[in-house]
């Protein structure tokens, strides 16, 4: 049975999109899955760059999760 972590989450323009960790078992290798927006993001230019950080915090926290998991369980 598949484990699955979600270390990250968050909201683009009312948009959610998450970050998962997979852990299938069985053998098979581990994976991280993005899941991004159905809808395109859409912004001005002068809001841009609150997208681009709003986007880059997401990211940017699964990094620091994982190396966490990666401590604890070896992956």
């Amino acid at each position: 049975m598949s484990k699955v972590t979600p270390p990250s989450s968050g909201s683009l323009n009312v948009q959610t999109f998450t970050i998962e960790l997979i852990e299938p078992g069985n053998d098979l290798p581990n994976a991280v899955v993005v899941k991004w927006p159905q809808k395109p993001t859409i912004s001005s230019p002068a809001a841009f760059d609150k997208v681009v950080a709003d986007a880059m915090e997401v990211l940017s926290n699964p990094v620091v999760e994982l190396a966490a998991i990666r401590v604890w369980k070896r992956l």
